[in-house]
């Protein structure tokens, strides 16, 4: 008998909720950062991870969640000659502010 690898487990803040996602399937925030780093690259951002973090790179870097000080998580934390100048949050398409 062989065991299946664990799939991604996402905590839902709001709720509390563990929810799987099969392999198969992408969680909302990546289908998000699907059409959202294209927009930013398109625009000049370099975008970085958190785990690889160089913020002279670029003069302007999008670092993908980012922590802030209250530990906070943003989707995007926008980066201009190494300071934050401003953060990205995506909502769903339907969404108003």
């Amino acid at each position: 008998m062989s065991l299946l690898p664990i799939a991604p487990f996402f905590l839902l803040p709001s709720s509390l909720v563990l929810c799987y996602f099969p392999p198969f399937m992408r969680s909302p925030e990546e289908l998000a950062r699907e059409k959202i780093d294209p927009l930013l690259q398109q625009c000049g951002w370099i975008l970085q991870n958190r785990s690889t973090i160089n913020l002279s790179a670029s003069r302007g870097v999008a670092l993908r969640e980012a922590l802030l000080k209250d530990r906070d998580e943003v989707d995007y934390l926008l980066f201009v000659d190494g300071k934050a100048i401003g953060t990205v949050e995506a909502k769903p398409e339907a969404h108003t502010l």
